[in-house]
């Protein structure tokens, strides 16, 4: 006969090994999708463009968990600071975390800047590869520079 405690125990044991079932299943699933979409992006792209697409995409997601990170400390800062009721403590760390937030907007504003140096001065694709279809110059610049104004977005939002 077995007791409450081992029924209790095994059924904790069952919902575990369910739930990492269920987790193996959606990565699995995640990673065919993740498969078939590199595929028919890397098609659309071609080769030099999908580059270019993965190296802004990787340094995105590079400031956002920065950008993450960092506002959960501000917020875990300013909560001891409510907590301790100083009015004074809080101030400062209000300006530390703003000033860390133009900070890495302005970081972000150089990456972005060198990043456009790069894709006009050492790139050797032609000048019509680099014009949108209205033969605009720049289509690069301007796909750049907004990934990384929103990067630097999310370091203003922190606090």
């Amino acid at each position: 006969m077995t007791t409450p405690i081992e029924n209790e125990h095994a059924t904790k044991g069952r919902l575990i090994a369910r739930n990492t079932l269920m987790l193996y299943v959606r990565m699995l699933f995640l990673m065919l999708v993740s498969l078939y979409t590199s595929r028919v992006v890397l098609g659309a792209l071609g080769e030099e463009d999908y580059g270019i697409y993965n190296v802004i995409g990787g340094v995105v997601a590079m400031f956002t968990v920065i950008s993450g990170a960092l506002s959960s400390a501000v917020t875990r800062f300013i909560t001891f600071g409510l907590a301790r009721g100083d009015r004074e403590e809080l101030g400062r760390i209000y300006s530390t975390a703003v000033t860390t937030g133009h900070s890495g907007g302005g970081c972000s504003a150089c990456g972005a800047f060198r990043t456009v140096v790069h894709i006009k001065q050492d790139d050797n694709r032609p000048f019509e590869d680099t014009c949108c279809e209205d033969g605009s110059p720049f289509f690069g610049f301007f796909v750049c520079s907004e990934s990384y104004e929103c990067s630097a977005d999310g370091f203003d939002n922190g606090p």
